[in-house]
């Protein structure tokens, strides 16, 4: 129990730190909170600092999640492994660091995903990239892969831990995006342009 006590404090920890916010700070010395849709993730560095810094940051934000999650898989198991991982993804949500407004956890909960149930990542990112495809809203495209993957996780493994964990992060990321619905209700959600 303290092992998985200090592994989730752990993962809240590093789940927090705001690579968004360090490396467009360092690239611009702009705070990437007052540029494009405000959300410290890689979508929005991308918008604020170019292509690179963004998938920078979203690979620093997968191994957020990637790398306590697969920690506690081997020092505690299956079950603790996805407390931590939701503890990880929690922690990029709601950053210590700045003042409890951190990113959407969809990255994140990726990372943690990739170490937990790897297939649900990939019908995700199929999803993702048709949805955002066709549509070219990344929101969009970022909540149907989370609902995805929690439909996937339900029908295809016998995991109880996993069920919870996946139905959880999915409507923390519908909630962490309810301004992107009100926009795209409303016809105003911008499509995804790269910043060149």
């Amino acid at each position: 129990m303290i092992k998985l006590l200090m592994l989730m404090i752990f993962a809240y920890i590093v789940g927090g730190i705001p690579f968004a916010y360090i490396l467009v700070k360092l690239k611009t010395g702009k705070d990437i909170r007052t540029i494009g849709s405000g959300n410290v993730g890689g979508t929005n560095a991308a918008r604020a600092a170019g292509i690179h810094i963004g998938l920078l940051v979203g690979l620093l934000d997968m191994l957020k999640g990637a790398l306590p999650t697969y920690i506690a898989l081997k020092v505690c198991g299956a079950d603790a492994a996805v407390l931590v991982g939701v503890t990880a993804v929690i922690g990029h949500m709601f950053t210590p660091f700045l003042s409890f407004q951190g990113g959407k956890g969809v990255a994140t909960g990726t990372g943690a995903f990739l170490v937990l149930a790897p297939d649900a990542v990939a019908v995700g990112a199929v999803i993702w990239l048709i949805i955002t495809a066709i549509f070219r809203f990344v929101s969009l495209g970022s909540m149907m892969a989370a609902v995805g993957m929690a439909v996937y996780v339900i029908l295809f493994k016998d995991i109880p831990m996993l069920w919870v964990a996946s139905i959880a992060l999915a409507l923390l990321i519908i909630v962490r995006h309810r301004s992107n619905i009100r926009r795209l209700l409303k016809g105003e959600e911008p499509k995804f342009k790269f910043r060149q």
